[in-house]
């Protein structure tokens, strides 16, 4: 699955793993010195996948 920034929700990215059984998840991209904060960014966005509603800190 590609996820493109400010597209892609993980929830849907979630959605998509546990319909087909993903069990290990390859997270690839560009470094952080060609692209500063991505990997903020997808700390944040990964974060956000694995909560579970009602479970992260807004809920």
């Amino acid at each position: 699955m590609l996820v493109f920034q400010g597209v892609t929700r993980p929830s849907q990215v979630r959605e998509w793993a546990e319909k087909h059984g993903v069990r290990v998840l390859n997270v690839a991209g560009n470094r952080e010195s060609k692209s500063p904060g991505i990997g903020a960014r997808a700390e944040r966005f990964l974060e956000a996948m694995f909560r579970r509603p009602g479970h992260g800190p807004s809920g």
